[in-house]
């Protein structure tokens, strides 16, 4: 099924050409941040996984059990081009197998209203659990232009495209979770929350 998106959305070559304009040397820091978390031979879920950047170039040669999952089939070409297991749908609802983590990189305000209910999926197919979401985005420049190009850019029909999240938020959304944090931290220059987390065995 075709998924109406913006064009960066495409494929992997035109999204990762528009995120390195946009975040500079922060589009790769945000990916090799996450691979260290990871153990070699480890099994991961990438949720909204994109154009498979994270596995491919930090991932592929360490043994690392990986399926990639995106609403937008056309975005993992190039993993199944690699031979990587890879589900196309909604991460809230599609069948997806369990593994020792599973990790989402800068899409959790797609699920809006619903963000704690993606995080305790989160919880339930990964051990652990590793979220990087920004805090601070174009969304919320003071410019109308800037603001408006980034939503537009963003745009895929079916998710909130237009909503982002800031760091009071995202504590307003790990508290209705109800999961077990295991650290939190502000990186990448600010703009960025990493959290690990667990699912609550206490409730």
């Amino acid at each position: 099924m075709t998924v109406l998106a913006s064009p960066i959305y495409l494929g992997p070559l035109p999204y990762r050409i528009t995120m390195r304009l946009l975040y500079g040397r922060n589009y790769v820091k945000r990916y090799r941040l996450v691979s260290r978390l990871l153990p070699d031979k480890c099994s991961v879920v990438e949720l909204c996984c994109g154009c498979g950047y994270l596995y491919e170039k930090f991932l592929a040669t360490r043994g690392i059990r990986y399926v990639g999952v995106d609403m937008l089939e056309r975005m993992l070409k190039k993993l199944k081009s690699m031979g990587v297991k890879t589900v196309a749908g909604d991460a809230l609802f599609v069948e997806i197998e369990k593994a020792d983590y599973c990790i989402m990189l800068g899409s959790l305000y797609h699920f809006f209203p619903k963000e704690d209910l993606l995080l305790q999926r989160m919880t339930r197919l990964g051990q652990k659990a590793i979220l990087l979401e920004p805090i601070i985005n174009y969304t919320h420049s003071s410019n109308f232009l800037i603001a408006y190009i980034s939503r537009i850019l963003s745009y895929i029909k079916g998710t909130s495209s237009s909503e982002r999240i800031n760091s009071e938020m995202l504590d307003v959304i790990l508290m209705r979770a109800g999961v077990t944090v295991l650290l939190d931290k502000v990186v990448l220059d600010g703009f960025y929350r990493l959290i690990i987390f667990q699912k609550n065995n206490h409730t």
